[in-house]
């Protein structure tokens, strides 16, 4: 019965262990994407600004 115990302790730390990489796993994808999402932003705010640059003004 001892036995028993201590072999479903381990299988219990080997799951732990696999949702503790998992859910670090998915941080990291969450971070990345994060990233990824700051990295469209600017690429955005550059575009308009090149468009600003790019409009003809008006001379007076």
């Amino acid at each position: 019965m001892v036995e028993k115990t201590a072999v479903q302790r381990e299988v219990k730390t080997a799951e732990q262990r696999e949702v503790e990489e998992k859910t670090a796993e998915q941080r990291e994808v969450e971070e990345k994407t994060a990233e990824q999402r700051e990295v469209e932003e600017k690429t955005v705010e550059q575009r308009e600004m090149v468009e600003k640059t790019a409009e003809p003004r008006e001379v007076v």
